[in-house]
């Protein structure tokens, strides 16, 4: 497994999370 791939998967998952927790998170795309 690649440490590289491991960090994408988490990073995203964590800005899913904010996004979540604050809907205004959103308008950063």
């Amino acid at each position: 497994m690649s440490r590289t791939e491991n960090n994408q998967e988490i990073e995203g998952i964590a800005i899913i999370g904010m996004a979540g927790r604050f809907p205004g998170a959103k308008n950063l795309e």
